[in-house]
């Protein structure tokens, strides 16, 4: 269908007046997977059906290590490996990285009472979000901030939740 007006800020999902996904299905399904205890990777794409049509508006980072996203820095099976162990984000621009303690997105942890998470968001002006929401179990928003304003300049930030989960918890930054 045609691209929604005015144009979604950087990093949100389209919601209509109701608050509800403008465009329902793929992240409702992801987070039922997670609620079912499939550990499925994150992954974004897009395609494009004409000349007029900018295709690349969804992407896939994914993690292959430290200081390695270069050119020949990485190998074929590092991607593999990195997609297998959901070191993988799916942006429109943002790149988020998450962190409880030390473990980062596709990690497993254990903790026991509150745990402080980690989000860093770092985007160039143009494709800034405005805000940062991090999810949980049943897809419930358990931490939101209002991100800065970048006044033309990249964004650079980290906010920290300190939050109490379920014995059993996945956490989503958006």
């Amino acid at each position: 269908g045609p691209f929604p007006d005015p144009q979604p800020v950087p990093g949100e999902i389209v919601r209509g007046p109701d608050g509800r996904p403008t465009f329902p299905g793929t992240v409702e399904t992801w987070f039922t997977l997670l609620d079912r205890g499939q550990r499925t990777a994150a992954m974004g794409s897009s395609d494009s059906h004409g000349a007029d049509h900018e295709a690349g508006y969804a992407r896939t980072m994914i993690y292959v290590g430290p200081d390695r996203d270069r050119v020949g820095g990485f190998t074929r099976q590092d991607l593999v490996d990195a997609i297998r162990t959901r070191r993988t984000i799916s942006t429109n621009g943002p790149l988020v990285e998450l962190f409880v303690d030390d473990a980062m997105i596709g990690d497993e942890v254990r903790v026991s009472g509150t745990v402080s998470v980690r989000v860093r968001v770092r985007a160039p002006a143009w494709a800034a979000p405005t805000r940062l929401t991090l999810w949980s179990n049943g897809g419930v928003a358990v931490g939101q901030r209002a991100l800065p304003p970048t006044s033309g300049a990249p964004l650079d930030v980290t906010e920290t939740f300190d939050l109490s989960l379920a014995d059993d918890a996945w956490l989503v930054a958006e």
